[in-house]
């Protein structure tokens, strides 16, 4: 048996077991996982650290189903830690198999998307490992207890663009951050959504228009943007197998041009947000670790709490966003 054999069993079963999301307990946060020995796929690109282990991917049942992902060790995400009687939980959407599948879904047989480059091939910001009988790609921050694609549409990473809108008050010039209400998960996120093939700007501005309204994303193109994250999210959509890794891009408004912003936004795509819910929230308390950001979708918490880090300085300087926490 080789390397990559050892490395993941995969089992494929269907487990059906009645819902307790309530009885889920985050694993506990380590501080000597190190993300650094997992290596970007190409020095060139700003890939960011994830601090892991990944939680949020741990969440049963899986979103929009009551499936149960099966129990992974603590000490045991990573790969490259033995774990025989490891057996997975399968699930892909059966709407995403078969040639009626809709065009952003992938082959359900990873070497076909392999020979043909289907939808870009199998893509990620990081150097994956691939294992079991069908040579899938496996999760670069580990075992999720879950196999296949789940409800995302790639094998590997499932490429996303999010944006940190920042302005100053009108009135009162403190920093306000734009969040959107995610009707589906009942929760606030940033906006953002699937980057589908689009360069990545614009991609920023489609999701924006979605999600904010045509008034703020006609002032993007003109803006100046900068890289805040880039690499994997913690979605509760993320399986062994695929993955969510997103571009995150800080765009800021000062006092004067947040006076000549529309007051009443229209994001076109009410059927995954609510206009009524989402809207410009204070900047600072999301910036501590412990407050209000561990409420927001995903790593989108994580995300903003980086506009804290010293590091940023020069990253949010050329936008003239400065601030301290």
């Amino acid at each position: 048996m080789n390397f990559f054999q050892r490395t993941i069993l995969v089992i494929l079963t269907m487990t059906l077991i009645p819902a307790a999301h309530a009885n889920w307990t985050p694993p506990t946060h380590r501080v000597d996982y190190d993300p650094d020995r997992i290596p970007a796929a190409n020095k060139d690109l700003p890939v960011t650290p994830f601090s892991g282990p990944h939680q949020k991917a741990l969440i049963s049942p899986y979103p929009g189903t009551d499936i149960e992902r099966a129990p992974v060790p603590a000490e045991a995400y990573p790969w490259s830690i033995e774990l025989p009687d490891y057996q997975p939980v399968e699930h892909t959407n059966p709407a995403f198999i078969g040639p009626n599948r809709p065009p952003y879904a992938q082959s359900e047989r990873v070497q076909e998307v392999i020979d043909t480059h289907e939808l870009g091939g199998i893509k990620s910001f990081y150097a994956i490992q691939h294992g079991g009988t069908e040579l899938r790609p496996l999760n670069p921050m580990g075992r999720t207890g879950l196999s296949g694609r789940g409800t995302l549409g790639h094998w590997g990473a499932n490429p996303a663009v999010d944006a940190l809108l920042i302005r100053q008050n009108p009135e009162t010039a403190t920093p306000e951050i734009f969040l959107i209400w995610r009707r589906a998960d009942k929760m606030h996120a940033l906006p953002g959504g699937m980057q589908e093939g689009d360069e990545l700007t614009t991609a920023l501005k489609k999701e924006v228009r979605e999600e904010v309204g045509p008034a703020i994303a006609a002032l993007l193109p003109e803006k100046s943007k900068s890289i805040v994250y880039r690499g994997y999210v913690d979605d509760p959509r993320n399986t062994d197998n695929a993955w969510m890794e997103t571009t995150a891009f800080a765009l800021f408004f000062d006092q004067d041009q947040a006076k000549k912003m529309p007051v009443k936004l229209a994001p076109t795509d009410t059927g995954e947000v609510d206009a009524g819910k989402g809207g410009w929230f204070p900047l600072m308390p999301l910036l501590n670790p412990a407050g209000d950001s561990q409420k927001l979708y995903g790593s989108h918490g994580q995300i903003i709490q980086r506009l804290a880090r010293p590091d940023m300085k020069g990253v949010l300087e050329p936008l003239g966003l400065s601030f301290e926490k």
